[in-house]
Order: C-alpha cells, then structure tokens, then sequence
C-alpha cells in the first residue's frame, strides 16, 4: 500500500497474533504491536506528529 504522506501511518500500528509462546492455553490469545512500522517510533500519535514537524 502506498501513502500519500507519512501522517497517513501515524495511529494504526499494525498487530500480529504471537502463535507460539510457551505456557499458553488453548483459548489465550496474545497480540503484539508491530512498533518499527510506525514512523515516530512512538506509541503516541501527538508526539510522534509534533517530532515529523520539525
């Protein structure tokens, strides 16, 4: 997918289902945050805007 400007990725952090963790039941499910997508680096939308305007 192409973006037309970087802000267009700021707040939708994408998240992945963690299929194979040890000590987990059948009906646990844990999702992790794919955090070097987001351009900031920032898991807040503000900051990460404010630091793409300087």
């Amino acid at each position: 997918m192409i973006k037309e400007s970087v802000y267009e990725c700021i707040g939708n952090t994408p998240l992945v289902k963690l299929q194979h963790l040890p000590n987990a039941t059948n009906s646990t499910k844990i999702y992790g945050k794919i955090e070097y997508i987001n351009p900031g680096l920032s898991s807040q939308p503000l900051k990460t805007t404010q630091n793409i305007d300087l």
